[in-house]
């Protein structure tokens, strides 16, 4: 038995809806009764049904890919070390400054991470730096 998505299995509720929904139309249109919120309800209806049709996804959860930890975060504080009052931090400081002068990443790495190569990357940079914005 093929498996129904949660998608599918709403559209097929909401056609059986709507279904009812002319049947109901026609018949107020038999009778010759004027009732313009439902003739609105029905559009507004039919509307949402086209929406829902058009969208990859309808019940998508919340956490869907959304990572617990920042991947980029790890990247700006290394390369935005200053320096600390303490002896320890300090040195852990220094570290971090002197690794943040070394690639932290592999081309290969960098791909990865990034989705564009560091040439790329740093064309994109060039561009942002020469058309920055004052504010």
């Amino acid at each position: 038995m093929p498996h129904t998505s949660e998608k599918q299995s709403f559209l097929r509720r909401v056609y059986a809806s709507m279904s009812q929904r002319l049947v109901n139309r026609l018949f107020r249109t038999i009778v010759e009764e004027d009732d313009s919120v439902d003739n609105a309800k029905d559009v507004a209806f039919a509307s949402m049904i086209c929406d829902a049709e058009s969208r990859g996804y309808l019940f998508r959860k919340e956490t869907y890919r959304k990572s617990p930890y920042d991947r980029f975060k790890e990247d700006l504080d290394l390369h935005n070390a200053d320096d600390s009052d303490t002896e320890n931090d300090k040195e852990d400081k220094m570290i971090l400054k002197e690794a943040a002068q070394l690639p932290w990443l592999t081309d290969k790495e960098f791909l990865q991470k990034y989705r564009m190569s560091r040439k790329s990357f740093n064309r994109v940079l060039k561009e942002i730096k020469l058309n920055a914005v004052d504010t």
